[in-house]
């Protein structure tokens, strides 16, 4: 099992004085909340990201209707114009595999 604190942190410092003009979604999974994605959120956020932490009623909601409501929570990161990560678990992605008009997901080129 691992603790927290027990795996190593990667260095996601912008240079003094710079934000990344970079903006990530966090969607969480089934059954949990934006809550559990708040330690990346605040790690994301001192780093330089603007981040977008979606909140969905995962329990209560067909999978398929998700998609349009991440699109308009995610309205005004879109109208800023800078690129848009996502940073999913379990449910959350996908949710955003299904569809999201905002949100394109993308497999790691092979390098």
């Amino acid at each position: 099992m691992l603790r927290q604190g027990s795996l190593p942190r990667p260095a996601l410092r912008p240079a003094p004085g710079r934000a990344r003009h970079e903006t990530v979604a966090l969607i969480h999974g089934l059954a949990r909340s934006q809550r559990s994605l708040l330690p990346i959120a605040l790690r994301l956020k001192a780093a330089g990201y603007e981040v977008v932490n979606i909140a969905y009623p995962s329990t209560r909601m067909a999978v398929a209707a998700l998609p349009a409501l991440l699109d308009r929570q995610l309205g005004a990161a879109l109208e800023m114009g800078r690129p848009l990560h996502a940073v999913t678990h379990s449910m959350g992605g996908s949710c955003c595999a299904t569809g999201s008009a905002a949100i394109r997901c993308r497999r790691p080129a092979a390098s």
